[in-house]
């Protein structure tokens, strides 16, 4: 009976360590998943690689009220972040996706605040992350970017996004990456 429930307990706790990181990998492992230069490559389909879903995702910065989407941005002001992942075939359960930006020199120009609701602020080693806060079943995530200080030069969002199963690991899920880069 003893070793019965020790081996219920082992099953649960190596459940819990490949389970997918619904609350997003920066809040939960002090991980990057966006594909950028400081992930070195890493990015969602590290871990949900079957490529199942088809996933494709697209980074909008939009002039907030307008709506426009921008090419350059003016130092200091605030933009709407909208980051979609959608399914190309399919249906998944949910969708996940972790942004951010850096500057030429590889360090942090995201400035993130006011997520939606399925979407979370989380820091790692100084770099800020829009993530998903569990696993959304809507594939939008927003919040508002404040862009960087005069002079920063060109700055690039990079983000890393899935489509899952939701069967508590990452087998069956599917992901992609994407990038988008705006001057001063």
């Amino acid at each position: 009976m003893k070793l019965r429930f020790l081996l219920s307990i082992f099953s649960l706790l190596l459940a819990g360590a490949f389970m997918s990181n619904s609350g997003g990998r920066a809040a939960s492992q002090n991980a990057d998943s966006t594909g950028s230069p400081i992930a070195n490559g890493a990015f969602c389909q590290s871990c949900h690689s079957s490529g199942a879903f088809n996933p494709s995702v697209t980074i909008e910065v939009l002039e907030v009220g307008t709506g426009n989407m921008i090419t350059e941005y003016v130092p200091g002001t605030n933009y709407d972040v909208k980051i979609t992942v959608t399914a190309g075939s399919g249906t998944p359960n949910g969708f996940g996706s972790q942004t951010t930006v850096l500057d030429a020199n590889n360090t942090n120009a995201a400035n993130f605040s006011t997520p939606s609701a399925n979407a979370q602020v989380s820091t790692v080693n100084g770099v800020n992350y829009l993530e998903q806060n569990d696993i959304s079943t809507s594939g939008e995530f927003t919040a508002i970017w404040t862009a960087p200080t005069a002079g920063t030069g060109s700055v690039t969002f990079y983000t890393g996004a899935n489509a899952v199963n939701g069967g508590g690991s990452t087998a069956g899920d599917g992901a992609t990456k994407s990038t988008l880069s705006l001057t001063e």
